[in-house]
């Protein structure tokens, strides 16, 4: 169960430091990331599938529409993360007020999930058939690349692939 609630906890982590980083108006990311988490990796992978300057701007509009439904979901994530902190840090467990922030911060991360999805939709909606497979042959790749890494960290562990699924 310590391992659900870890995975849990990194993956809301992950999800505050992205969001946070997609909608941090300090500082001018590098080109590659500039759109952050709702920009998605087709545009991040424009020049790799030759997208052209229409393209681009289409997407930037669609991501510019969505981008304030975002900002609630994004503070709301943050608020559940600092409060579930002061839980932790709080010296009790009071379990009734963990499992409730918990359940929140999956029914927003769900909300989040759903409108980022509807982003990439639209997006790869505006991708030409060529664009299409190149973006399907980069993906393919990444998911190699990730397995990969998955197993060799399950053999540094001494782990087996269907152990460390179901763990």
């Amino acid at each position: 169960m310590k391992s659900i609630r870890t995975q849990l906890l990194a993956v809301a982590l992950g999800t505050i430091l992205t969001a946070t980083a997609a909608f941090s108006q300090s500082v001018k990311p590098v080109h590659m990331h500039e759109h952050g988490m709702m920009g998605s990796d087709i545009l991040r992978l424009s020049d790799a599938l030759s997208l052209t300057d229409d393209q681009v701007s289409q997407m930037k509009d669609i991501m510019a529409k969505e981008k304030p439904g975002m900002k609630p979901l994004m503070q709301q994530m943050f608020q559940n993360h600092e409060a579930l902190q002061q839980l932790v840090e709080s010296g009790t467990f009071d379990e009734a007020k963990v499992r409730a922030l918990t359940a929140q911060q999956a029914q927003t991360f769900q909300e989040m999930e759903f409108q980022h999805a509807r982003v990439q939709s639209q997006m790869y909606q505006l991708l030409t058939a060529d664009q299409k497979t190149k973006l399907a042959s980069i993906r393919q790749k990444h998911q190699e690349r990730w397995q990969q890494r998955m197993q060799e960290k399950n053999d540094a562990n001494g782990t087996s692939g269907a152990n460390a699924q179901n763990e």
